[in-house]
């Protein structure tokens, strides 16, 4: 009986530990469904367009939806640290395996700068070195050819510019060193593709030109870049109203066979071949009144000789050659009237020399067929050869009115310009 008692209670133990390890799936019973759900994770990182979230699943590859991105830098992966580490993305975006971690994460992208070509452009200018400089993206630019080394005839070399045009800036001095700091980006350069394009920019050399108005006159020295046009009346003598109006290679040169005209390439000397001479005769110190009728109401009468010191006979002749006291040919005179208009609107004036040749006659009106009292200035312009000058001049005057012809003269100033030429 106890013998059939154990054998009852071992088969209910058997029995039991049975159900147990079945309940726990050791003997191939059905897993939990929940286990066989892939799990999912996130991988952050950031770059310059900012966070990025990419969703991950535990054991599968991966790969990024954009290549990060930062101005001047080439993508080279994904990594678990900001410098070095271990790298999880390839430069394509792409996992280097299936993803294990078992957890979120964190990366980090990396890059590297471009590589950039600086090219050299030197236009006409002679240079036999290398024109092409392999550089690093955000480097210091580094020391560039030097005015010893590059060469344009009749130019200095300035510098190495970002441009051609004017507002272009300044990278380098002459010497080919860097003016600054520069750094290799976008910020100081225009990158096209991977080029960089610099311009060598010149200057034309400078030149002095030696002025010699006279053997009493002290020499004087002028400033002109290689290939400036020369212009002889911007040169005046003193005060006097002189002014050189052609000069020659050659001392003395009466009859202009050196003249000297266009630009300027070389140190060269100059000497006063021929001159225009001015003065001025102003009348304000009466005001000259014209009243009713026709025909000439009142004159005046400029003296030339008083006005340049000597006879108008005198600064013409020239039996030695043009100098600054004569051998004048012609004359440009320019006639300044300032009137006040009472009633009429016309008035004219001639003038004539002490021979009673008209030299220039011009009628005139305030506002052309109205009464305009303001007064006004009006200016003439004429020219007459030097044999038509006289050292008395005769300015007539006039009204052209109906009526009424109220006017009054304030104030004339004939500047009148002899020229040798």
């Amino acid at each position: 009986m106890k013998k059939f008692n154990f054998a009852i209670m071992t088969i209910m133990l058997v029995a039991v530990l049975t159900m147990t390890l079945c309940a726990c799936g050791l003997f191939g019973g059905d897993d939990d469904p929940t286990d066989d759900e892939p799990k999912e994770y996130t991988i952050q990182y950031t770059d310059d367009d900012g966070p990025h979230t990419l969703k991950v699943t535990e054991g599968e590859p991966y790969a990024l939806e954009t290549i990060p991105a930062r101005r001047g830098y080439v993508f080279t992966g994904l990594y678990d640290a900001e410098t070095g580490g271990t790298r999880y993305v390839n430069a394509q975006g792409a996992s280097l395996s299936v993803y294990s971690e078992g957890k979120s994460m964190v990366l980090f992208p990396q890059f590297e700068p471009l590589k950039l070509t600086l090219v050299l452009d030197c236009g006409e200018a002679t240079y036999n070195g290398q024109r092409q400089i392999e550089v690093t993206y955000d480097d210091v630019l580094p020391s560039l050819p030097s005015e010893t080394e590059i060469y344009l005839a009749d130019h200095e070399f300035v510098g190495w510019y970002t441009g051609e045009s004017s507002d272009a800036k300044q990278l380098t001095d002459s010497r080919g060193n860097a003016i600054a700091n520069t750094k290799i980006d976008h910020n100081t350069f225009t990158i096209s593709g991977n080029n960089i394009t610099l311009y060598a920019r010149f200057e034309p050399v400078d030149h002095i030109v030696t002025l010699v108005y006279s053997q009493s006159e002290p020499a004087k020295q002028v400033g002109y870049k290689h290939g400036e046009v020369f212009k002889a009346s911007d040169i005046t003598l003193l005060n006097n109203g002189l002014v050189v109006t052609s000069w020659s290679t050659e001392r003395d040169d009466t009859l202009l066979w050196h003249k000297f005209e266009g630009a300027v390439t070389e140190d060269i000397t100059l000497y006063a071949a021929r001159w225009s001479l001015s003065a001025t005769y102003t009348r304000d110190s009466q005001e000259l009144v014209g009243s009713d009728g026709f025909g000439k109401e009142f004159s005046e009468y400029p003296n030339l000789k008083s006005v340049f010191g000597k006879s108008i006979e005198d600064l013409k002749a020239a039996a030695t050659g043009a100098t600054t006291e004569c051998g004048y040919i012609r004359a440009e005179i320019e006639l300044q009237l300032t009137l006040h208009e009472i009633d009429d609107g016309y008035q004219s004036f001639r003038v004539s020399n002490s021979g009673g040749k008209h030299l220039y006659e011009k009628e005139f009106t305030h506002t052309s067929g109205k009464k305009d009292p303001s007064t006004a200035t009006y200016t003439f312009k004429f020219s007459v050869g030097i044999d038509d000058l006289t050292d008395n001049l005769t300015i007539d005057y006039d009204a052209r009115g109906q009526g009424d012809d109220d006017w009054i003269l304030e104030k004339t100033v004939m500047k009148i310009t002899l020229y040798q030429e």
